[in-house]
């Protein structure tokens, strides 16, 4: 987790939004009753949620926000009374742990400048005995 951070480290002043390196990149499918509603859920996210968290992660670009119901395979945020971000649009979403998702994903794909820079597969990947 250190190398990467997570929403929980961000929420306990552990880290600020600048030092976060772990992102999910979600779409923005859906605008339900001023929430956000994004294509990636707990089977990328993870499910972790500690007792004094405000949320179950967070938007990097959105430092207001906060995932607030959490499915399998959509995640809702609540911005706080910001502008929703634009249908089809791309958000970075800060998980609450990132141990859980380097666990739940194959291959991370490596940005820098937003420009893609290389793959890392996740060699330990379905190897919990």
């Amino acid at each position: 987790m250190y190398v990467f951070n997570d929403a929980q480290q961000w929420e306990l002043g552990a880290c600020s939004p600048d030092q976060i390196a772990l992102t999910c990149h979600a779409t923005a499918v859906s605008h339900a009753g001023g929430r956000l509603v994004l294509d990636a859920g707990s089977k990328v996210l993870g499910a972790d949620k500690a007792p004094w968290a405000s949320g179950s992660g967070r938007l990097l670009d959105h430092p207001q926000a906060r995932i607030v119901l959490l499915s399998e395979h959509h995640a809702v945020a609540d911005l706080g009374g910001e502008a929703l971000p634009p249908l089809g649009s791309s958000v970075r979403v800060v998980p609450n742990h990132a141990c859980n998702t380097v666990n739940l994903v194959d291959e991370f794909t490596v940005l820098s400048g937003g420009r893609l820079v290389g793959r890392w597969d996740v060699a330990a990947r379905g190897m919990n005995a």
